[in-house]
């Protein structure tokens, strides 16, 4: 089980528990407001009492052997990804250990983060406590793709037992001015999905969640690179449970939990 827990509006505290379909008695951490995150089963979702609310993701199967999970990947994306290795790609791959000395690593993923969304005229910020309490727990997993020794790309999962889901997708394809270096990274970032799926499935995880299937037009482009590797689209739930008066009372407010 994963525990993250934030503060907001300085009086309500919330309490993010990930992927585990658990009790709500069995959380020992005080909060107003639990959010279940992730869950994969709407069984198990209803047994920890609350509302219940459907996402859709989609899950590659890495129990697959690799050539066969490489073979689901759509034709133009595997010729990217090997055009990429032609390339020389280069790429690191960092445990919650390891970005506990690596704290410059983040703060410049923060940076890239915060102004990829600026420049897409989205007022969104990192949530930096949430990161430094996954790292804690020691379920983040960061990796990079490099050209000319530069990160372009960046990757963040979050794991749970034999579980691996996307969290964030930064690259600096928006800062790039011309259209041959936009390809290359947008080949990086390809490539490095793929190294990703390849490391997590040696180290054990038979799941690869690409971080959800969004249900609007805007995400249309983004819905069809992550179906492009072949996955397949897959429900998934969350459940905001109240745990005080004040949480009963805010619990309305909150028809849109955190993904």
């Amino acid at each position: 089980m994963i525990i993250t827990q934030i503060i907001k509006y300085k009086f309500i505290k919330l309490a993010l528990v990930w992927f585990d379909e658990i009790n709500v008695k069995d959380v020992d951490v005080k909060a107003d407001i639990y959010f279940f995150v992730h869950l994969d089963r709407l069984k198990s979702a209803n047994n920890i009492g609350g509302r219940t609310y459907l996402d859709k993701t989609a899950f590659s199967d890495l129990t697959l052997d690799e050539d066969d999970l490489f073979a689901k990947i759509e034709k133009n994306s595997r010729y990217k990804i090997k055009r990429a290795l032609r390339e020389g790609f280069q790429h690191k791959i960092f445990d919650s250990s390891q970005m506990l000395e690596q704290n410059d690593r983040l703060l410049e993923f923060e940076k890239e983060y915060n102004r990829m969304f600026s420049q897409k005229d989205q007022s969104s910020e990192l949530n930096m406590e949430e990161m430094r309490q996954l790292i804690a727990n020691g379920a983040l997993y960061f990796s990079m793709a490099f050209f000319e020794d530069q990160p372009v790309v960046y990757h963040v999962y979050v794991r749970s037992g034999c579980k691996i889901r996307l969290l964030h997708s930064v690259s600096i394809y928006r800062e790039a001015a011309a259209n041959d270096m936009r390809a290359m990274i947008a080949r990086y970032n390809r490539c490095l999905h793929w190294q990703d799926m390849s490391h997590f499935k040696k180290q054990g995880c038979d799941v690869y969640d690409w971080g959800g299937i969004g249900e609007s037009e805007e995400f249309a482009n983004i819905n069809e690179f992550k179906l492009s590797f072949g996955g397949d689209i897959v429900d998934s739930y969350r459940r905001v449970c109240p745990r005080t008066i004040l949480g009963r009372m805010i619990t309305p407010i909150y028809c849109l939990l955190p993904r």
